[in-house]
Parts: structure tokens; C-alpha cells; sequence
């Protein structure tokens, strides 16, 4: 189950972030006040019942941010095996958490170095990219500048993808 989380600026948040996609990137999400279906969950506000997931029930461990490191979706890769394995993921809309967003994550540079490593995860994941909501207007004209930096980090996790495959089938 994941549930909503909104954002604490501690510095002035940039001008994209009026984007609910762009947000995402920053963990922030918040669709409304009922429960429903997901296809992911947000590791800033989510809990699990381990019983259940059994051995699903873990990140993996190679993902996520780390010193030295961008990284990032290991949350949603848990959501995707936990779907692949039957099991539901909830969005709770009466759960709310707040994320602390430093201020050098409000400069620009930061928000297309973090573009670059979704694009990235998803291309090394396979896959298209998934919005958890339906894209407005406003939302697709906001996020026409990153699409570059997404594109090029997409293209670079195919890569990596493949020669992982490759090295994997040669062992």
C-alpha cells in the first residue's frame, strides 16, 4: 500500500515542478482522497504486509540511491514482482506523508540528472515509461525539455540491459 506524500520545499521549487510527472521525480505524489489500484508504489509512504509477500517481500538491493550513485526504483520493481505474483497494489488517499526536498534538489541541473537516471532505470528495466495518472496538457508542454535527458539516459540502460543478457547468456 502506498499513499499520498507532499512535497517540503527547502528552497524554491523549479518552475517544472508544476508537472505532476515531473514531481514523480521527487517522490511526491498525491492522487486523490479514496483507495485504489496502483501499478506502484513510492518508497517515501508505503508499507507491506511481509507475511503475504513472502519472498517479495525486499528491495532489490543493487537499485536505489546510494554515495556516488543517482540510482532509484527499487520501490517500483518491488510493485512490479509483487504484481507479477498476484498480489494487489493499494494507493491509500487517507495516508499522507511529507517529503523534505533539499534545496540543491530545486536547481535545475538536479532535476535532469535525476531525468536521466529514470530514463535509465526504465530502459535498463524494459518497459515504457508509466505515469501513475493521466498526462494533462500542462503536464506534457512541462516536461517537453526533459525529454531529452530521459530519452538519453533510456538509451543508455538498454545498453547496459542488453550487455547484461549477453554476458548472462555466455556464462
Amino acid at each position: 500500500v502506498t499513499g499520498r506524500i507532499l512535497a517540503r520545499w527547502q528552497g524554491r521549487p523549479p518552475f517544472l515542478a508544476k508537472s505532476s510527472s515531473v514531481l514523480e521525480m521527487y517522490s511526491v505524489q498525491g492522487h486523490g482522497p479514496d483507495t485504489r489500484d496502483s501499478r506502484k508504489v513510492v518508497g517515501g509512504s508505503f508499507g507491506m504486509h511481509l507475511g503475504r509477500l513472502g519472498p517479495e517481500a525486499r528491495f532489490d538491493e543493487a537499485m536505489g540511491r546510494a554515495p556516488g550513485r543517482a540510482g532509484g526504483g527499487e520501490d517500483q520493481e518491488l510493485a512490479e514482482r509483487a504484481l507479477a505474483a498476484g498480489h494487489r497494489v493499494l494507493y491509500c488517499g487517507r495516508s499522507l506523508a511529507y517529503h523534505l526536498i533539499p534545496e540543491e534538489r530545486c536547481r535545475l541541473s538536479w532535476l535532469i540528472g535525476r531525468v536521466s537516471v529514470a530514463g535509465f532505470d526504465r530502459g535498463f528495466r524494459g518497459g515504457r515509461p508509466q505515469p501513475s495518472q493521466r498526462m494533462q496538457t500542462r503536464d506534457r508542454i512541462l516536461v517537453l525539455p526533459l525529454a531529452l535527458p530521459y530519452a538519453f539516459g533510456f538509451v543508455r540502460g538498454a545498453a547496459a540491459r542488453r550487455r547484461e543478457s549477453a554476458v548472462s547468456a555466455s556464462s
